[in-house]
């Protein structure tokens, strides 16, 4: 199985140009018109729980994820998945060296 390690950074600006706000397509077709938002208001159905399993997919969650909060002061050297990956690459070749002369 393959794990996923996510990186989130907290109150930090992204980088330039790596996001880009796009406008919503606009068809000349009557027929593309928006269907009407839902009342926030409105009473909504409750969903019924009692078929639930507690903790039915908790073990394959924590197999899969892991998640890193990067600090905004390390945004400059982290920029992005990459940097964290070729950073985290190097200590693991160190790691292994160290360990291999202590043997």
């Amino acid at each position: 199985m393959n794990r996923v390690l996510f990186v989130v950074t907290l109150n930090a600006a992204p980088a330039s140009g790596s996001l880009e706000r796009v406008s919503p397509l606009r068809g000349s077709d009557e027929s593309m018109k928006r269907s009407p938002e839902p009342d926030p208001l409105a009473e909504r159905p409750n969903p019924d729980f009692r078929k639930g399993v507690r903790g039915k997919h908790f073990e394959r969650v924590q197999q899969g994820t892991n998640i890193a909060i990067i600090a905004p002061d390390l945004l400059d050297a982290f920029p992005d998945s990459e940097a964290v990956n070729e950073a985290l690459r190097s200590l693991k070749q160190i790691a292994e060296r160290t360990r291999k002369r202590a043997s």
